[in-house]
């Protein structure tokens, strides 16, 4: 019974993250682009206007396609994105199908996941467009998961192939930096497969040509083009080396400075994982000595933001501070990509054959994911869901090869308890505080809706920090006009928000 319970605890938090996802999904309200594709989605058929957003504004075909299809249909949003996020830690889990630490690994997967950048958690689980990143981030797992079961777990079923084949081409035409990602995890795939001549190896070209495939017509579609040039023309501007340049400081922070907790974690694993090893290989002394004093540094890096507000300490800010300070920017990318290198030889001198190879997976495709925004005008928060998650990966496989003491785990777990307690509560009382603003709203939007002699429209705000767009700028004519439509008002007054006092 106890060996049935550990390697089965994960259905536990699995079920907490169904819960609580459920809970503040029910919590959100439409909010920016959703109003848009809501009134679409009512008056239209989804293919059709999936299809005409394909030649006319977008090649995320897939990705249109739920937008029109569920924003007109929240009680649907409401049960599938806590299934999304639930599947979502249950295939991160069995990917790594940990033999040790499995009760430790659930807790810190479960942290990871919890204790996100605000504005990733805004734009991507409880923001219904949001959405279209959660849905192509579970896809791959599952693909990771099923190309892992056909190469290491010896299991040949031909239809692994073709579910793996149609999840690639999903994937291609939903979100850009992540058919990228498919297309180099084929890659790797199929080149690990062909070295060592894994059996069937040559049906994983089925995958690789079609997640090259849907890329393209991703990449090459009208409406795409059409976006680039209208919204983006100055972009096109540039060169190759221009747009990296400009982009860079946004890759340092979306990637490294904003996911704190998440590198910080990282950090101490890699420290965690390099002590023992020595141990087990004692020839690795000057290599232990390297990891631990650049991941070391690493963990003061990604917790400098914080010490800086407590001890407002002005040298910290050079660890952080890449926006002000161009010689934060210089420090910051010597030691983080210090920190990806050093990482790389510790899983090429401390592992052999197979656990190198996936070690070594996790980190490419993560470093792939958002190396492929430096080419894009676009690059925000929602776009590094995947290298975070890519991250969260190596972690768990990290610990899962790590022998740690049930004394040493224990105190970790009693504060990941603690931690996740505190954040939980965090997440109940803010989306507690949308649906008392949201139900505020809907009384004076009747209100309106029953007086429209009225010459413009007075709403309270949502909190900040809460939810993505639940506000928009006076100058933001999209929002604004699908907005009033939305909630029947007359499109020709104006909306303004204004914050209940003590906000």
């Amino acid at each position: 019974m106890k060996k049935l319970n550990k390697d089965n605890a994960y259905l536990v938090f699995a079920f907490f993250i169904l819960v609580l996802f459920a809970y503040i999904t029910y919590l959100s309200p439409l909010a920016g682009d959703d109003w848009g594709y809501a009134l679409g989605g009512r008056n239209g058929n989804p293919f059709v206007l999936a299809y005409n957003q394909y030649f006319n504004w977008s090649g995320r075909y897939f990705s249109e396609f739920w937008d029109y299809l569920v924003a007109p249909n929240k009680i649907l949003w409401n049960i599938l994105n806590p299934i999304i996020f639930a599947s979502i830690f249950i295939v991160v889990y069995k990917i790594i199908n940990p033999k040790r630490n499995r009760i430790l690994i659930n807790f810190i997967l479960l942290f990871l996941i919890l204790f996100v950048k605000d504005q990733v958690r805004m734009e991507t689980y409880s923001w219904l467009v949001g959405t279209t990143f959660t849905i192509p981030l579970l896809f791959s797992l599952i693909y990771i998961y099923l190309a892992k079961r056909i190469i290491i777990g010896g299991d040949r079923k031909r239809m692994y192939y073709i579910i793996m084949a149609l999840l690639s081409f999903y994937i291609g035409l939903a979100m850009e930096n992540i058919a990228v990602t498919m297309v180099v995890m084929n890659i790797l795939i199929l080149i690990y497969a062909y070295v060592y001549k894994t059996p069937r190896h040559k049906w994983f070209l089925i995958p690789t040509i079609t997640s090259v495939l849907s890329l393209v017509l991703l990449r090459l579609s009208p409406g795409a083009t059409y976006r680039l040039a209208n919204n983006h023309g100055e972009w096109l501007g540039f060169s190759i080396f221009e747009q990296i340049q400009i982009n860079w400081i946004n890759f340092m922070r979306y990637t490294f400075i904003d996911n704190k907790y998440l590198i910080f974690v990282l950090s101490l694993v890699v420290i965690l994982f390099v002590l023992k090893r020595q141990k087990q290989y004692k020839n690795n002394r000057i290599i232990t000595i390297m990891v631990c004093s650049v991941s070391g540094l690493v963990t003061l890096f990604s917790m400098a933001e914080m010490l800086f507000s407590i001890t407002n300490l002005s040298m910290l800010r050079l660890c952080f501070d890449i926006y002000s300070d161009v010689n934060a920017l210089i420090l910051t990318s010597i030691v983080y990509m210090s920190f990806v290198a050093v990482i790389i030889v510790l899983l090429y001198v401390t592992l052999i054959g197979d656990e190198f190879y996936e070690g070594f997976f996790y980190l490419a495709i993560a470093g792939v994911s958002n190396l492929a925004m430096l080419l894009s005008p676009i690059f925000g928060s929602r776009s590094s869901l995947y290298t975070i998650y890519f991250i969260i990966l190596l972690v768990c496989y990290l610990l899962s090869i790590t022998k740690i003491e049930k004394r040493g785990s224990f105190p970790i777990v009693i504060l990941a308890i603690v931690l996740i307690f505190g954040k939980t509560r965090e997440y109940i009382f803010k989306y507690q505080l949308v649906a008392e603003v949201q139900r505020t709203r809907e009384r004076i939007i009747q209100w309106y809706q029953e007086n429209p002699e009225e010459k413009e429209y007075w709403l309270p705000a949502m909190p900040i920090y809460t939810i993505h767009s639940g506000n928009f700028d006076e100058d933001n004519e999209v929002h604004r006009i699908y907005f009033l439509r939305y909630y029947g008002l007359d499109e020709t007054k104006m909306v303004k928000f204004y914050y209940e006092s003590g906000e």
